[in-house]
């Protein structure tokens, strides 16, 4: 079900750039009924892990949401992230799972488009300008220029990394009978 329900949020992330509260809303109901489930069968530890999972989650979205105001990471993703983090656990693990693969993807997609060195050297540019001047608004105007938006495949979709990085958690699980 989860599965499902996150590749319908990639795709519809891909056609519209937009990931449907809905679906974010559904995935957060079902993760709260597998904790109560949880929560039933071992009581002592799982309260315990469960607020501490659900503390760890706002505070990852806090440090996140600056890349969201800079027009780094979309909201969508954010909220997906939130979502898939309560009771995760391993966190950082996902977490870095998730960024590694959407590293690599927008790396590779960028190296098919012809357009990575290019935009390495740009964004070099960028990082040294806002650090010699103490004055990085010219990179984040950079970073959320309307042709960058607009222009197809620039943007990185986290929901497919999340995705993924999902479905081999479950898989995992599957294996270790957790």
């Amino acid at each position: 079900m989860v599965f499902g329900l996150l590749f319908s949020g990639v795709l519809s992330d891909f056609k519209t750039d937009k990931i449907p509260n809905s679906l974010v809303v559904s995935l957060l109901i079902i993760k709260i009924i597998n904790l109560f489930y949880i929560t039933h069968i071992d009581y002592q530890n799982s309260i315990g892990f469960t607020c501490k999972s659900f503390l760890l989650s706002i505070l990852i979205i806090i440090f996140l949401y600056p890349f969201f105001m800079i027009g780094t990471l979309g909201a969508g993703d954010i909220k997906l992230l939130f979502v898939l983090l309560i009771g995760n656990r391993n966190p950082l693990y996902f977490l870095l799972s998730v960024f590694v693969l959407g590293l690599i993807i927008g790396v590779l997609n960028n190296v098919r488009r012809g357009t990575f060195l290019n935009r390495i050297r740009i964004i070099k540019e960028k990082i040294r300008s806002a650090l010699l001047t103490g004055n990085p608004s010219e990179l984040v105007s950079y970073l959320n220029a309307p042709e960058h938006k607009k222009e197809k495949g620039v943007i990185v979709h986290l929901s497919l990394p999340i995705l993924i990085t999902e479905t081999l958690r479950i898989i995992i699980d599957l294996f270790k009978g957790v």
